[in-house]
């Protein structure tokens, strides 16, 4: 199977290019400024940008166990949409994925698109007894995702194992006992997020570990983390487009779609993060995606559950953002990709085909159905800028604007 990528305008690795691309096997065969060969699929991507194909660094595909919020299938057909190729998937399902044995059970059903697991840096996310991390060959990483690992122990421990097995932690950061749970919008503080942070950074630092802080969204939590980076230490971090584009300010009283964790904060901590991506103190673009049933979303805010779907959103909320395309490029391909130690995040004679082409000039309103099975996003109805025309992961198609 040969594809044919005409009139494209290529951002890859820093430079922006007019570029035809040559694909065949799975493989990027040429690239160049005119190609002329006969070919089974030829896309005329004239006026579309096309992209090394978007890596997220932290989904939730709820399979095994929530397979009625979304499921690997429809899960990687979101990602698809949205422009990804690869995702990394949490570990807090059910069962808990805290062995090789239900790693194996992801990747196994995954196919559209690279699905790489996370294991669960405790048997059974329950944060008193570490996982076999060892023994789970097949996982891209490690986290505790949806929960912190409490224990500076036990998390000392894991970081000193990820070390051993050249593998990176992904640190959900939270100190649970400074939540106030009886205030429903501000009673998670900024400090519950920045204290975790500066713990992890603090072990990671004494053990050369690489540690990866996720959904970062405090001002006061970029200050560490650029604080840390300029001390050497071996740290990233990703911010969510919902966190790069609302505050708390933006919260619809009552409305449970605004509801996450991290919560929305100050207009002030939303800048610094939009600062941060901009300087590389944040290195990623990850999604979050979180999705869940009308039910779960649709009680009172109080109870609602925590999360918001975001794959097939990212990428027109981060354009918005306003980053030069070599920019954002970065932050959603190529640095992503060396945060996990692939081979992806560019374009390459040679390398295998992943790429995702936009049109990002065209305008249209987030629709209200979505290829995720869930649809919890206060984003419905907005109008941005930035269409996925075409996703291509391992040389083949898998998404077209319909």
């Amino acid at each position: 199977m040969q594809i044919l990528v005409k009139n494209g305008t290529l951002v890859n690795q820093g430079r922006i290019r007019k570029a035809d691309i040559l694909i065949s096997d799975s493989v990027v065969r040429r690239i160049a400024d005119s190609i002329s060969e006969d070919a089974d699929i030829v896309i005329n991507a004239v006026g579309m940008y096309i992209f090394p194909g978007f890596i997220d660094l932290h989904a939730h595909f709820r399979d095994p166990g929530l397979t009625y919020k979304e499921d690997i299938e429809s899960g990687e057909k979101a990602a698809a949409a949205g422009g990804f190729t690869t995702v990394c998937v949490m570990p807090n399902t059910k069962p808990v994925t805290d062995t090789n044995e239900k790693i194996r059970y992801v990747l196994n059903k995954a196919g559209l698109i690279n699905v790489l697991p996370f294991g669960s840096v405790t048997k059974n996310q329950a944060g008193l007894e570490l996982a076999d991390l060892a023994g789970m060959t097949d996982a891209a990483g490690f986290s505790e995702d949806g929960k912190t690992v409490v224990n500076a122990g036990v998390m000392r421990a894991a970081l000193f194992e990820c070390v051993r097995l050249g593998k990176t932690m992904f640190s959900h950061c939270e100190d649970v006992t400074l939540i106030d749970y009886d205030d429903i919008y501000g009673g998670n503080p900024n400090m519950s997020e920045d204290v975790i942070i500066a713990r992890d950074i603090v072990m990671a630092r004494e053990l050369s570990a690489k540690l990866h802080i996720c959904h970062v969204s405090t001002r006061s939590g970029v200050d560490i983390i650029r604080s840390a980076k300029s001390l050497g230490v071996s740290v990233t971090a990703e911010a969510t487009p919902h966190h790069l584009t609302l505050c708390r300010d933006d919260i619809v009283k009552g409305d449970s779609n605004y509801k996450m964790n991290p919560p929305l904060r100050s207009r002030e901590d939303r800048d610094a993060l939009v600062e941060a991506l901009k300087d590389g103190t944040i290195d990623a673009i990850a999604t979050d995606h979180a999705p869940h049933s009308e039910s779960e979303k649709g009680s009172d805010y109080k109870n609602a559950l925590n999360g918001i779907i975001g794959l097939e959103t990212a990428f027109p909320l981060s354009l918005g953002l306003g980053l030069p395309l070599e920019t954002l490029a970065r932050r959603m391909s190529e640095t992503p990709a060396k945060i996990l130690g692939i081979d992806k995040g560019r374009i390459a004679e040679g390398k295998v085909a992943d790429l995702t082409i936009a049109d990002i000039n065209e305008e249209y309103n987030i629709p209200d159905k979505f290829y995720s099975k869930a649809r919890n996003t206060p984003f419905i109805g907005k109008k941005v800028r930035g269409r996925i025309k075409y996703t291509i992961c391992n040389g083949k198609i898998a998404f077209r604007i319909p």
